[in-house]
């Protein structure tokens, strides 16, 4: 894999001594490295990608046995199992879904008796599905148990001195608190629960492949989890675009299109909303977010992303044309910048920024 990406970047460069000579013969050549080379990138992903199915086996003998050993009825089910991840990605992962599947059983369903008293089947059901969402794969871990309690964690959170006694923190707020480390809410140590090493390891291990996980739970009627995770981890189609005097690189599978306006129509809105082909898309303004002090040129390209569910159109001053990206991870120093998500070299030796689609598109809502 290392060596297909110093090939896609050496393709890069010859690509651009191409563009810069136009010579015909070199344009040919250059075309039909270009042509094997993603053949060649596409191969050895295909030889590096596994189905979420292989691991499934793990997850229906954790519930069965944990299940049997606390007394409780549950079917486990799946969905989108033929949905592909990277191998290393997939071994990272098995550690926190097997914890979630675990927190399912443990935390979230009921026994028998419980679930019948509050009209509930006496099976209890964890349901997993899996698929694609633009440049990202997500996988929900859902359970119709008994939910979480917000004001529990709040007076644990109190007890821990993580919030203070008269905040009053909403409850999606209420729930990132189970990614701290150290916290619990469990009133008793088992085997299973209770010793304080939980979704703060769950969240470490999924931010270490670049993704991110969202707790989402109706109190009395269940629990989610999602966990959304970049497709491929070291090398994308991205779409180069450039703002001031610096490039930077948007994945290709998430663009839709491309419009063409003036400054001026960007810059006399009181809402961020642009009116494209008779529909409104809400615009944000890369120029502004990235606080580049240059003038910017009279007209400007819209490039509208679809991602997740959500649209939006990202200003940019100029859309260069599409590259193979190879992503390299940003140091520490970079660790609070939510929209840059990696960095890629390109043909001349220079370095662009490759933007987080996930944490660009929150700008909006």
């Amino acid at each position: 894999m290392n060596l297909v990406s110093e090939l896609v970047i050496t393709q890069e460069r010859l690509n651009s001594i191409s563009g810069k000579y136009h010579i015909p013969e070199l344009k040919m050549v250059s075309e039909n490295v270009q042509k094997l080379t993603g053949m060649l990138r596409d191969t050895a992903f295909s030889m590096s990608l596994i189905p979420i199915e292989n691991i499934l086996t793990r997850f229906q003998r954790l519930v069965r046995d944990l299940g049997g050993g606390l007394g409780k009825k549950i079917n486990f089910s799946a969905s989108g199992t033929d949905t592909e991840l990277d191998k290393t990605m997939i071994d990272t992962l098995i550690d926190p879904l097997l914890h979630i599947v675990r927190n399912c059983v443990d935390h979230g369903l009921e026994t028998p008796d419980e679930r019948i008293k509050n009209g509930k089947s006496a099976e209890g059901n964890i349901f997993l599905s899996a698929g694609y969402s633009g440049a990202n794969v997500v996988i929900t871990i859902k359970d119709d148990g008994r939910g979480i309690d917000p004001e529990k964690i709040r007076r644990r959170a109190i007890e821990k001195k993580m919030i203070s006694s008269d905040s009053k923190p909403s409850s999606t707020e209420l729930y990132n608190l189970l990614f701290e480390p150290g916290f619990s809410t469990s009133d008793k140590i088992t085997e299973v629960s209770g010793r304080g090493v939980g979704m703060d390891v769950v969240n470490r291990n999924i931010t270490s492949v670049r993704g991110n996980a969202i707790i989402e739970s109706e109190y009395g009627k269940g629990t989610t989890v999602t966990i959304t995770l970049p497709l491929v981890l070291s090398i994308i189609d991205g779409l180069l675009v450039q703002i001031g005097d610096n490039q930077y690189v948007l994945p290709l599978s998430v663009t839709d299109k491309i419009y063409s306006v003036t400054n001026d129509m960007l810059n006399n809105k009181f809402i961020d909303l642009v009116t494209l082909e008779g529909r409104q898309v809400p615009f944000i303004n890369l120029r502004k977010e990235l606080e580049i002090k240059s003038y910017p040129p009279e007209r400007v390209q819209l490039v509208v992303i679809k991602n997740s569910g959500s649209e939006a159109a990202l200003s940019v001053d100029r859309v260069v044309g599409k590259i193979q990206a190879v992503l390299k991870p940003l140091g520490k120093l970079y660790n609070n910048n939510k929209l840059i998500s990696a960095a890629t070299i390109m043909g001349d030796g220079s370095i662009s920024l490759v933007f987080d689609i996930d944490e660009t598109i929150k700008l909006i809502k």
